[in-house]
């Protein structure tokens, strides 16, 4: 069935394909992203059968789709990686890395503290983890907060109505990978910048 949802999505994929130079310094996330769908028509037959597809989150919003949770930094809207997600899922590993300058992920200077800033954003909340003398150590406390947010991300997705096991299982993987750099001291890089 192709209903007016399904048209959206398809029209907003083939917008973010488009080798428009404008739309890649505005979102650059999409650039050199392709479709491997053939039509309209096959998207809709993949749509319908997917988890989530016919989900609302708590606050009754449609789940999204998303390219880039199950195979990280993916540029292709394909069968093998695009899922269906609440927002809290599809925004969770987004970094703003523009935003943040040359300090890690979760990092900023405070010029009036002379100390660096770490922070993290959970469910659109902006939550300060403490001053430090160093980045790493900011980076640091970045790494466990973001690893336990994805965790507890997972958890609460997992007794959500429409969960696809590809999401968890890469989530969860990403929290493992987390925990090791954080374990050898090494920065966490995020693969994909703020749309």
């Amino acid at each position: 069935m192709i209903d007016k949802r399904i048209r959206t999505i398809w029209k907003d994929i083939n917008r973010r394909c488009k080798s428009d130079g404008d739309r890649s310094k505005k979102w650059p996330t999409y650039k050199s992203s392709t479709c491997d769908f053939e039509d309209l028509p096959d998207f809709a037959d993949w749509a319908n059968a997917q988890p989530g597809f016919h989900m609302r989150d708590g606050d009754g919003n449609s789940y999204q789709l998303d390219k880039d949770i199950i195979i990280a930094g993916n540029k292709a809207y394909s069968r093998e990686a695009c899922c269906f997600v609440p927002a809290r899922i599809n925004t969770i590993l987004t970094s703003c890395i523009g935003a943040r300058g040359a300090w890690p992920v979760g990092v900023s200077w405070n010029i009036r503290d002379r100390k660096f800033a770490s922070k993290i954003r959970i469910n659109g909340v902006r939550r300060y983890l403490g001053y430090f003398d160093d980045p790493l150590q900011a980076h640091a406390a970045w790494q466990d907060a973001k690893a336990q947010e994805i965790r507890n991300a997972v958890a609460s997705y997992e007794s959500s109505p429409g969960v696809d096991a590809r999401v968890v299982d890469a989530l969860l993987k990403r929290a493992e990978g987390i925990d090791s750099d954080r374990a050898q001291g090494l920065e966490t890089m995020e693969p994909q910048p703020c749309a």
